[in-house]
């Protein structure tokens, strides 16, 4: 079993971006893994996105991100609704062994 006590997932957006429109307009979002034959498991995160205007929080997260953040880029925290792992000892094993997770409601 699994326990997982606090996770926080954080985005920068680019400020024109359709992605930042789809962030404010609509909230939800999805990541996946891109399928790679060399580790051919897969993982896939959705959920919905609140944007953070929190100095401190920014600040933070900013400062261990990979390229320099200015304040064009707003901050999303992407909450995790579900979650879900596929299990592949080669590409040519199909279906994954799936594991699940889903929020509590």
């Amino acid at each position: 079993m699994l326990a997982i006590r606090s996770l926080h997932l954080y985005t920068f957006v680019q400020a024109g971006s359709a992605k930042r429109r789809d962030l404010d307009e609509d909230g939800r979002y999805a990541l996946h893994t891109h399928m790679d034959p060399a580790a051919p498991s897969e993982f896939m995160v959705r959920g919905r996105a609140r944007l953070i205007e929190d100095e401190e929080v920014r600040t933070a997260v900013a400062a261990g991100w990979f390229f320099r953040v200015n304040a064009t880029y707003p901050l999303y925290e992407l909450l995790v609704e579900h979650a879900l792992y596929g299990e592949r000892a080669t590409a040519n094993d199909w279906p994954p062994n799936y594991v699940s997770w889903e929020a509590r409601r």
